[in-house]
């Protein structure tokens, strides 16, 4: 039997012998004390799950709208790293143009960090969002890091 289990048993004997209570008695009582708090938590986790389903459905509904912006205001901004409208609300709608990179080819990603200036940042295991970080920082530089595979995408802010 687990060792915290038969504590707990030992516990709620030795609970009843020193009172003198049933044991029926102090189950009872402590099913009255328990039971408005798991009935609250029981409310409260279904009203949990219902809000994040909500929160799923707005979600989607905000990619669906972004993607609605882009496919309009694409052919717009082609050429440039960031575009700005001044909406009638007084809001700004802002497009930024961004890359993110997926390590394809490990060995040979980094066989190039290694052999690039990057030795310090390979002492332990890089993180997939240094990576990331150094190879925003060589494509900036005109550089795309052998074994990796680049991917753009605009990020539409409102402010």
């Amino acid at each position: 039997m687990d060792e915290f289990l038969e504590k707990e048993i030992q516990e709620f004997q030795e609970l009843t012998a020193d009172t003198g209570l049933s044991k029926n008695f102090v189950y009872e009582e402590l099913i009255k004390q328990i039971e408005p708090f798991a009935a609250e938590l029981s409310d409260l986790r279904l009203r949990i799950d219902e809000m994040e389903a909500e929160l799923k459905s707005l979600k989607t509904e905000e990619a669906e709208h972004e993607d609605s912006i882009r496919k309009i205001w694409e052919p717009f901004i082609k050429g440039t790293n960031k575009a700005e409208l001044n909406l009638p609300d007084g809001s700004k709608l802002e497009a930024v143009k961004g890359v993110s990179f997926t390590n394809v080819d490990t060995e040979l990603s980094t066989t190039w960090l290694l052999t690039n200036g990057y030795k310090d940042a390979m002492k332990y295991q890089i993180h997939h969002a240094t990576l990331n970080k150094i190879a925003k920082e060589e494509f900036a530089k005109g550089t795309l890091i052998p074994g990796l595979r680049s991917y753009s995408y605009i990020k539409i802010k409102i402010k």
